[in-house]
């Protein structure tokens, strides 16, 4: 059919004809030489000139010129060039792409709406004013000015429409850009200006990113329209790729249209031309991240976690990603200073990065594992986080006060980013080992505490002293310091200032006034002498201990050869040859390594009190029981014995002080605290009067409990009233000390069933031990050690592969009333990697490091069966239940693949069949399949169509490879109520065995073993709802062809086909017989919610008629599925999706 157009509209050639017949009529009736500028007829815009001649000749009569629009073609007016020109009809229309002709046509495309006379006067001033070629009479016709009008007016308004159009006519592009967020972000402008190079606005323009590395922010697409405003436009961008990015940008630009003519010449808007420009520049759509790092304290004090300040940044260059998290994880290493304070450097550069992996690994071999690590996350550049070095067991890594040095290693991994996240990540990062920044000294602190060998002496007796230090580093002096990383030499002198302090009288009551009460000695006097100062070297001493040495030394002050050499190797003897007090003060300077000690001048034990008479009492102590129980009583009882004197040596106020230290693992060490802190019991009268007349009495501590194992020690000392210390006993000895032991027992139910990539789990129960040599109670801080075994099924001690070992803490809190019990669920960091079976090994440590109890490998209780779960869906594409369909696809079913077991790790090095351990279906063991419809928006909005009943798992089958047995599910038929979009299959795998164990320890749960995924595609299917109309429900055998609409609801996949019949309908409503069909069509690509036209040939007999179609999936599979509708039905091991459906053809 041929589309003809009746539409109105006026042809130029015919317009410019009837002007010229005008013009001919007009000049033969004034029988004059008349020729006309324009002639305003049909009411156009304009002024009339008054009449003009040159008096040679020419001249215009009344009304017989005006200054205005000429004609319009549709809305375009059109303009005479040339005054006192006649126009003969003869010419061509050609471009005038000439600065002015464009100034022109740009003013004119301003003005064009505005019909006003003045206006479009001035416009037509404007284009004779620089459009003439100066043969015209413009000038004479100006001089006799314009009917109406003000000429002068006309042409200052020309004047300034013709220098606002030459101000705001586009001339030029100068686009630019400007990055905002590294080169990932930034702004574009067009640049389109004026001659002048000034901007100007009212510009339409698109702006295209012709190869796709960006996007605009404003519309997400890589194309932008806008209109200019005068200014530079900020039109924001992101990058999507890296490269160079190609901007075009393009407007429309106007140029005239000149009639050249053999006499008058005309103009006109010619129709708009595209102007472009491009620019390309650098974009980065992702970045690299980076990582530095600053210890907290590069000298690290007791007690003092390990951290680090971890500062994000980027490399140079680049910018970070808004909304984008980088996790960053660090390994803390320790070591003397040879191995840790130097770099180790990677194998690359940070463009190009060593695998991050294969860096760690060659650290560890050098170093060995990391004592703590740390992970930390940033969401953007310059961000600094303070972190903790975590041990192994989660707990904070503690400056171990070793006298190591520590240095940290931090690595992003791209790979262990989200999916979101690694997109923007351009490679992995490594904050190499070793630098100065990251290193720290694990400054050790010396427990130092002393013991003279007599607290009272005779005049002129040997006194003696005994230093006790505990954790001397072992190498100590091997250090000689490192300017680099600003670590100092070790310093291995210890300085021993002996006092004495008396009143030089002999008199003991007169000696006793100078006790010493301060901290500090006082300036010397005659009452307070620094008799001298020793000096010992450490490192010597140490040495002299041999390979046994364990951070413990005695340094045996005085005594002649019996004594610690000096540092020169000489011995000396400290002999008192004068009454008074005798104090030994220890002094160490410290080194980076080693923290500065002093001991105290007011330390009772370090002061030997020596007078003239025979020291009038004895101490010993022995502790009661001898060994205890974690929580249960002790005490210490002191025997004192006096000499007979009864000079009254022991008076009134004297009493006797007990102290406990809190337990340790080996020997006494005063700097763990104390569990009885100066227990005082004053004597009695009768007990100073026995101990005056010769006599022994007894003195008991107050009873103390230990909440720990270990040794605790005693020490009990007498002291006068005035605090003189009267006698005492070292601390340490066999007598004073009460064994705490620890018990426990630990038991464990283990998880009957597991899956791969499950969560691993074991209920563990701790309890004091009531009976047998063992018994005892659990001590605090202690801690359970859970370890999983793949089982291998090897006849050797060691009969697993070690997956992982995880400590937990005991809180004996919930032991309750001692002796108690308590359980726990074990929650595994990982995942069970393989299926097989497993074996549970637990262990329940003591704070010392001691394994209290332990349980068997190999134990039935301690075993979970674990398989791998994958399923299938039977069928990718199945119809809605409708009604109307004669033949429809609405049942289908799921596969459950159980695999029970893979080799892992060292399972294939045994070469023998006994190490293939299957991963049973434990009893209890159920699943239960589920179809889910996908919502709108992410799995969250996802709703169940369908629960399946639940069935109990089989046993495995034939134990042969594959190792894996095919389970059907129940039959199911969609409802019919179901909506076409994308469905999948869900399960979930339980355990009524687990789920009564959980429950029995207070963990409400049925027992998952395993649950699938959601929007898994293997699982997916799509449903598809089909209909028709008939584009017209009444036709004419005159008509060749009609139309048949297929309605597509959901999503015909690629490879889909559909074919529309035609067929009669009887009287009872019902098709007879077909008589026209098209040819199968198939879809060569995905549609979605769409309508399908379908043309067919038109029947040729009148009568009523259906269309029918038939759909076919793209698997070519439909109908209800042959297998039994029964859940349970074992399937083939080479079933595959679509198998037991039947096919269409």
């Amino acid at each position: 059919m041929e589309n003809k157009d009746s539409g109105g509209g006026y042809d130029l050639r015919r317009i410019l004809r009837a002007i010229v017949a005008l013009i001919v009529s007009a000049a033969t009736l004034l029988t004059g030489a008349s020729t006309a500028l324009a002639t305003q007829a049909n009411g156009l815009p304009g002024y009339w000139y008054n009449p003009a001649s040159d008096g040679s000749g020419w001249f215009t009569a009344w009304h017989g010129t005006s200054l205005g629009v000429v004609t319009y073609e549709g809305d375009t007016p059109i303009y005479c060039i040339e005054a006192g020109i006649v126009y003969s009809g003869q010419g061509t229309w050609e471009p005038a792409t000439d600065r002015d002709s464009k100034i022109a046509a740009f003013m004119v495309d301003q003005h064009k709406n505005d019909r006003s006379d003045m206006t479009q006067a001035a416009v037509a001033y404007a284009i004779h004013a620089h459009l003439d070629r100066g043969q015209s009479h413009f000038s004479q016709l100006n001089a006799v000015g314009l009917e109406g009008a003000d000429i002068n007016a006309v042409a200052q308004l020309a004047n300034q429409l013709w220098n606002e159009a030459s101000l705001n006519m586009p001339d030029n592009i100068q686009a630019s850009y400007q990055y905002t967020q590294g080169k990932r972000k930034g702004t574009f402008d067009p640049g389109i200006k004026n001659a002048n190079g000034q901007y100007i606005a009212g510009v339409s323009y698109t702006v295209t990113i012709t190869n796709g590395l960006a996007v605009f922010d404003s519309t997400g697409t890589t194309t932008y329209s806008g209109v200019t405003s005068g200014n530079a436009e900020h039109i924001g961008w992101t990058a999507t790729g890296n490269g160079q990015a190609q901007f075009s940008i393009t407007y429309k630009a106007l140029s005239g249209v000149k009639m050249n003519s053999p006499d008058q010449d005309l103009f006109r808007v010619g129709d708009p031309s595209n102007v472009s420009g491009n620019i390309q520049f650098d974009v980065v759509k992702d970045f690299q991240p980076t990582v530095s790092t600053q210890v907290s304290n590069k000298k690290l004090n007791a007690g003092e976690t390990i951290k680090d300040n971890v500062t994000s940044g980027v490399a140079q260059g680049d910018s970070w990603v808004d909304d984008t998290t980088v996790k960053a994880k660090g390994y803390y290493f320790t070591g003397d200073g040879d191995t840790i304070l130097r770099t180790i450097d990677q194998n690359g550069t940070v463009e190009n990065p060593e695998n991050p992996n294969d860096y760690l690994k060659r650290v560890e071999d050098e170093l060995g594992e990391p004592v703590a690590t740390a992970e930390t996350e940033f969401n953007g550049s310059g961000q600094t986080n303070e972190v903790t070095a975590k041990a192994a067991d989660g707990t904070d890594y503690v400056n171990p006060q070793d006298g190591l040095f520590g240095g940290w290693l931090w690595l992003i991994i791209k790979d262990d980013q989200s999916d979101d996240d690694k997109q923007y990540i351009k490679n992995n990062y490594i904050d190499e080992f070793g630098k100065v920044s990251e290193t720290a000294v694990h400054t050790a602190t010396v427990s130092e505490w002393s013991e003279v060998a007599e607290p009272s002496a005779t005049e002129n007796a040997d006194v003696r002293d005994v230093i006790h230090l505990n954790n001397l580093p072992e190498d100590l002096g091997e250090f000689k310091g490192n300017d680099e990383y600003g670590f100092g030499a070790d310093n291995t002198k210890l300085d021993v200032e002996v006092w004495w302090a008396g009143s030089g009288t002999g008199v003991k009551e007169e000696d006793e006034k100078y006790l010493p009460s301060t901290k500090e000695p006082p300036a010397q006097d005659e009452h307070h002498k620094l008799l001298g100062t020793y000096t010992y070297d450490l490192q010597q001493l140490i040495q002299r201990e041999g390979k046994g040495f364990n951070g413990r030394l005695d340094i045996l002050v005085g005594g002649g050869d019996a004594g610690s050499p000096l540092a020169d190797g000489s011995n000396f003897t400290i002999t008192a040859d004068e009454t008074g007090y005798y104090v030994f003060i220890a002094k160490y300077a410290g080194c980076d390594r080693v923290k500065a000690f002093t001991s105290d001048y007011d330390n009772r034990f370090e002061a030997t009190f020596v007078s003239k008479d025979t020291p009038m009492l004895t101490l010993s102590s022995s502790t009661k029981p001898g060994t205890v129980k974690v929580g249960e009583e002790m005490r210490d009882t002191a025997t004192i014995s006096g000499t007979g004197n009864s000079d009254g040596a022991v008076s009134e106020g004297a009493y006797v002080l007990f102290d406990a230290y809190n337990p340790v693992p080996g020997e006494a060490d005063p700097s763990v605290g104390k569990l009885l802190d100066s227990d005082r019991h004053e004597l009695t009268a009768e007990q100073i009067d026995d101990l005056n007349n010769g006599k022994q009495i007894t003195v008991t501590s107050n009873p103390v409990k230990a909440t720990t194992s270990g040794n605790v020690y005693w020490q009990a000392a007498i002291y006068a009233a005035d605090g003189t210390l009267l006698a005492t006993h070292e601390l340490g000895i066999e007598d004073e000390t009460t064994v705490v032991k620890g018990g426990g027992d630990i038991s464990s139910v283990s998880q009957k069933q597991g899956a791969v990539g499950g969560q691993m789990w074991d209920i563990i129960t701790v309890s004091d031990d009531t009976d047998g040599d063992d018994a005892g109670n659990i001590p605090d801080g202690s801690t359970v050690q859970v370890s999983v075994y793949k089982h291998e099924g090897q006849n050797q001690e060691t009969k697993g592969q070690l997956v992982e070992t995880k400590t937990f803490p005991v809180d004996t809190a919930k032991l309750g009333e001692r002796p108690g019990s308590y359980s726990f669920q074990a929650l595994m960091d990982g995942t069970y990697p393989a299926a097989g079976t497993y074996y549970w090994v637990e262990r329940l440590i003591g704070p010392d490091g001691g394994v209290i109890a332990e349980g068997k490998y190999g134990d039935d209780t301690e075993r979970t069966y674990v398989q791998e779960y994958d399923t299938d869906a039977a069928k990718a594409w199945l119809s809605t239940n409708d009604a109307e369909y004669a033949d429809k696809t609405v049942n289908t079913f799921d596969v459950l693949t159980q695999k029970y077991y893979t080799q892992w790790g060292e399972d294939d090095q045994t070469g023998s069949s006994t190490s293939v351990y299957f991963g049973a279906t434990a009893k209890g063991t159920q699943a239960q399949f589920s179809i889910w419809r996908e919502g709108d928006g992410n799995a969250v909005t996802d709703v169940k169509v369908l629960d399946g009943q639940t069935m109990d798992l089989p046993k495995i089958g034939d134990r042969k490879e594959p190792y894996s047995q095919k389970l059907k599910s129940e039959t199911f038929t969609l409802p019919e109520d179901t909506v076409a979009g994308t469905h999948y299959y869900m399960l979930r795998v339980t355990n009524t065995q687990d789920a009564a164990n959980l429950q029995a320890i207070g963990i409400q749960s049925d027992g998952l073993v395993w649950e699938s995924p959601k929007r898994v595609e293997r699982e997916s299917f799509e449903v598809v709802r089909v209909t028709s109309t008939a584009a017209e429900p009444i036709v004419t055998t005159d008509m060749p062809h009609v139309q048949e609409t297929l309605h597509v609801d959901g999503t015909l996949g690629k490879g889909s086909a559909y074919q529309v019949e035609t067929w009669t309908v009887g009287d009872d409503g019902n098709t007879d017989e077909k008589v026209g069909e098209t040819d199968r069509v198939t879809l060569d690509h995905d549609v979605t919610d769409t309508d399908i036209a379908v043309t067919l040939d038109t029947p040729a007999d009148p009568g009523t008629y259906q269309f029918r179609f038939k759909v076919w999936s793209p698997d070519n599979l439909g109908g209800d599925p042959d297998v039994t509708a029964d859940a349970g039905t074992m399937m083939p091991d080479d079933w595959k999706q679509g198998d037991d459906y039947a096919q269409k053809v």
